[in-house]
């Protein structure tokens, strides 16, 4: 008996984020020996919803080691929702490196607006007034 519709792909959601919880670095070795694919960029989806949140900086070096292109823009969006509310400055930094101008701008005003919120004064000083949320 098979698997129907999606079931295969919420099954291997449901294991990345149980290994997510008790090794992510050794979870992101797994993904990465996923033939490219969609179940790979989910499974990577997946997993910087939870790692850049319990470790931004872990997940944002593992990061930098992707390769340029789809699957890298989705898994920093993910990063950048996940990061955003403990490390906004870091979050902004990925939100950048966006290639698609509209995710970026995306990306960029939930940085920018949890910035604010945690360090008002640096995130005014750093972040050009042209960019930030509205109002300003």
């Amino acid at each position: 008996m098979g698997l129907d519709g999606d079931e295969p792909e919420r099954g291997i959601k449901t294991v990345i984020d149980s290994m997510v919880g008790a090794d992510a670095a050794y979870t992101a070795r797994w993904i990465e020996q996923f033939p490219e694919s969609k179940t790979r960029i989910e499974a990577r989806e997946t997993l910087m919803k939870t790692w850049a949140h319990q470790d931004p900086q872990a997940a944002a070096n593992w990061m930098q080691n992707l390769p340029e292109g789809n699957s890298r823009d989705k898994a920093t969006e993910h990063f950048v929702n996940a990061a955003a509310p403990h490390e906004p400055q870091l979050a902004w930094q990925w939100a950048l490196t966006l290639s698609n101008a509209t995710k970026q701008e995306e990306a960029l005003e939930t940085a920018a607006r949890q910035w604010l919120r945690i360090n008002d004064r640096q995130a005014r000083q750093t972040i050009p007034a042209a960019a930030c949320p509205r109002p300003w």
